[in-house]
């Protein structure tokens, strides 16, 4: 069985259920946050909302590794993505 795509899992990224995003500083302390959701970009990424995330956001500039847990509304399967930080906008839309 292959994994599903984003787009097959795209509406777990609604904000029915908090995603849980976990990363790590450059000295591998942890940091676990929920965000109200993840928002679908395309078939191969997602972006986060900085919600406060000041410490997510420290983290993610020391090592670009993530890891988002995300629940399915429909089926309530729980998918683990495992993302890379790309960049960092400050301003406009999506």
């Amino acid at each position: 069985m292959s994994e599903p795509t984003l787009v097959e899992i795209r509406a777990a990224f609604e904000g029915l259920a908090p995603a849980t995003v976990a990363t790590s500083s450059a000295d591998g302390v942890p940091n676990v946050v929920f965000v109200s959701q993840l928002h679908y970009l395309d078939e191969e990424r997602v972006g986060i909302s900085n919600q406060f995330l000041s410490k997510t956001k420290k983290n993610l500039t020391e090592n670009p590794y993530a890891m988002a847990l995300v629940l399915h509304p429909e089926t309530a399967r729980s998918y683990r993505l495992w993302l890379r930080l790309e960049r960092s906008e400050t301003e406009g839309g999506w």
